[in-house]
């Protein structure tokens, strides 16, 4: 069984290419969803932007503007990157409510760091 869902850098492109996957698959996701991009500069930018408009589960995008498409796993923000992840599933599937408060809310901590983009959808504390 899946709990949570975190994608960096991903995103379902509108039909099926590359021989994978449209973005019809996006609603067969049924839990909390978690997208990351490295912002404009990140080829998947867009495509993660348009999933998370398509998403009907709980769900967070959120982007290090300046990162890039790898930047956040494997470049020089990648220690900021796999923090987001860990922050993400402790939230997710342990309720950590300090954690979550980096997703959620108008004042939510990615929302005030410097750099980074968040917004959030059907999700609480």
């Amino acid at each position: 069984m899946i709990d949570a869902v975190a994608g960096f850098n991903t995103g379902y492109f509108e039909g099926p290419v590359f021989g994978g996957y449209g973005r019809d698959r996006l609603a067969d996701l049924h839990t909390p969803t978690l997208l990351v991009n490295g912002g404009p500069d990140d080829v998947a930018y867009h495509n993660s932007i348009d999933n998370y408009a398509l998403l009907d589960v709980p769900a967070a995008l959120v982007g290090d503007t300046a990162a890039g498409h790898t930047g956040l796993i494997a470049g020089l923000e990648a220690t900021k990157g796999w923090q987001v992840a860990a922050d993400w599933f402790d939230y997710v599937l342990r309720g950590d409510r300090t954690a979550g408060a980096r997703f959620v809310g108008p004042g939510c901590g990615l929302c005030t760091e410097n750099g980074w983009t968040a917004e959030s959808k059907g999700l609480s504390l």
